[in-house]
Order: C-alpha cells, then structure tokens, then sequence
C-alpha cells in the first residue's frame, strides 16, 4: 500500500472528488430547479458529501489494481511504444 504515501495518489483522488462533487451539485440543482435560492442547499450538500466519500473510497481500494504506480486511476494509460516499421526497399 506504499501508494498510500504519493503525493500523485492523493491529487488524482482529490481532482475525482471534487469532480464528482460538482457533478452531483448540477444534478440535484437541475433536477429542482436553477433558482440558487430555491435549492434545498442541506440535501445538495449531503449528497454531494456522500458521492465524494464514495469516490475516495474507490479511489484508494482500487488504488493499485491497473493504474500506473502513483495514480489513483484505474485505466492503465501508460503510452504504447511505437511500431517499428521495416524500411522500404
């Protein structure tokens, strides 16, 4: 779990969270209305909380599982390298 102590771990899980924060935020407003002072602010807050608590939690479980050493990602996005291609004649 030494992926634990990287600064690149953290930032990745960080950038998720508020990510997903911002987007449940736009999906409880939209889904009531864009008046800012309509919006049940207690209810837009707590679920934004929890879908961030829950993107932490995936981040740090799966931590290590395909993601390049370091990242909080799950995709392996590490470049190909490129074919060699024969020489012409």
């Amino acid at each position: 779990m030494s992926y634990l102590t990287q600064r690149t771990f953290w930032v990745g899980v960080i950038e998720r969270a508020v990510r997903t924060v911002a987007g449940v935020l736009l999906t409880t407003w939209g889904m009531t209305t864009l008046d800012v002072r309509t919006v049940d602010w207690a209810t837009s807050l707590s679920i934004a909380a929890g879908a961030a608590l829950v993107s932490l939690v995936l981040s740090v479980a799966g931590g290590n599982l395909s993601g390049p050493a370091g990242s909080a990602s799950l995709v392996y996005d590490r470049p190909k390298p490129a074919r060699r291609t024969p020489d012409g004649p």
